[in-house]
Parts: structure tokens; sequence; C-alpha cells
């Protein structure tokens, strides 16, 4: 199944609408709040090619909504890697209500590893050992 990244947030204010659920594109930053932190706290040494000018792209980003959250709840995000290509990898991000483990949305992004001239290149080899430990076995 592989290893599972969870972070945790609660809705409050600034993340509603009019009519007080989670506006869709808070969704969108709660992926990459949970993306960025995965990668500070399990992808760590992984990050030494960035000092070098290799970027991480997001190349498309999705969500499909199930159900609203709204002001006080709980979400716990759970982030693991779908599949890994020689540039790129796929993460999946499911949204549940931490009080009743219930799901209510599920995301994806594909993320593209590129030179500071945007040129596509290889994903460095630290960071496919670390993210394969997070990758969904078929």
């Amino acid at each position: 199944m592989g290893e599972i990244f969870e972070y945790k947030s609660t809705v409050t204010v600034g993340d509603t609408n009019l009519l007080q659920n989670v506006y869709f594109s808070n969704y969108f930053k709660l992926q990459g709040i949970a993306r960025e932190i995965w990668f500070h706290e399990s992808i760590d040494d992984g990050f030494s090619s960035f000092s070098n000018g290799l970027l991480v792209v997001t190349r498309s980003a999705e969500c499909s909504y199930y159900k609203d959250f709204f002001l006080t709840d709980k979400i716990l995000v759970k982030l693991q890697v779908l599949e890994m290509g020689k540039a790129s990898v796929d993460l999946l991000f499911s949204f549940y209500s931490e009080k009743t483990m219930e799901l209510h949305a599920v995301g994806k992004q594909k993320l593209v590893f590129v030179d500071n001239n945007h040129k596509i290149c290889r994903m460095p080899h630290e960071f496919k050992v670390k993210a394969s430990k997070f990758l969904i076995e078929n």
C-alpha cells in the first residue's frame, strides 16, 4: 500500500464562501501546503538537488468534491504517490473529516522536474528513493 503522509487543518472563516462551506480553490491550497510539508518532512535530503537549480513545476491539478466542509471542521489530508516517471511524479490527495473519517474530496497533481531554463530533466535519485516509500502499489 505504501506509506501515507498526513496533514491536518481546521476550517476558518477565510476558507469559506457565502454559503459558509469551504471554497473550492482552498482544496488546491491544501494540496500545495500538504505537498510542501511532505517535501520538507519526508524528502529532506532529496532537496540537495534543488540547490543546484532544479525546480518542481505543477503540470496539472484536479479535485473532485463529494461532501462539503464547514467552519471549524477538522480536515485530514492524506497524500500518496500514484505514479513515478523519469521526470515526473503523480500525487493523490484524499480529504477526510478527521471526526468521522468520511471522504469529502479527492485531488491529484502531476509534478515535473525542470532545470533553471524550465527544460524537463530527470528526477533526482534521492527524491525517487524517498518518494517511492509513498507509492501506492497496484
